[in-house]
Parts: C-alpha cells; structure tokens; sequence
C-alpha cells in the first residue's frame, strides 16, 4: 500500500478488503468524497456521499462512538483524508480513511453501487 498523507495525521487506514469484511457491521458508515458524478456512476455499496469541505455534524451518525470511513478517487486524492480529519475535529474518535479510494475498491473486484 502506498505511503498516504492519512499515515501523517495518525488516521488508520483500511484496505478494499478490510472495507468489505466491515460493511456488514451496523455501526461502520461509509462515506464518499468523490464529485456527484464520480458517486451516481460507482460506489461502495451503502455509501453516502459528502461534501469533504463542507459537511456538518448533523451529516454524520449521532454516536460520536460509530466507525466512519472516508474516501474518494485513489491514493492521490486528499478529499477522503480531509474529511476524516474534520470528523475527528468533530469527536468522532473512530475515523478510517480507505487511501486506495473508489479505484482501489473496483481493482479489487469489491461489489460496487450506482444511480
């Protein structure tokens, strides 16, 4: 995995697969950082999409105590290590980016969402 900005704000970071074995849990949120376009076409299943600059708490899970994951394009994309660094501003002290972002999940043959 290549070395991600998200190492240098102590943000962990999962895997595609790692992601995959999580979304089955009620208490992990998956979020899309990507531009609308990029989310209508393909997806993590259950993702929501937020904007990483301006979001609010209100856009997050009322339990501060959830796992969020953030993530947008792939490795050279900040906007999913944005948002997770924001959430973690807000008290969300489980916060996850997936660095590998959309590409990585569709490189890995990961199921995918769209519409």
């Amino acid at each position: 995995m290549p070395l991600s900005v998200a190492y240098l704000y102590g943000l962990p970071v999962l895997t595609p697969l790692d992601v995959l074995i999580r979304l089955s849990h009620p208490d992990f949120f998956v979020f899309d950082n990507n531009p609308e376009t990029v989310f209508l076409h393909h997806r993590v299943p259950g993702a929501l999409r937020l904007d990483p600059m301006h979001f609010t708490e209100s856009d997050l899970p009322t339990d501060e105590e959830a796992s969020l994951l953030f993530y947008s394009s792939g490795p050279l994309c900040g906007a999913g290590t944005h948002a997770a660094r924001r959430a973690r501003r807000m008290g969300y002290p489980h916060v996850y980016v997936m660095t590998a972002g959309i590409t990585g999940w569709i490189k890995e043959g990961c199921p995918i969402e769209r519409g």
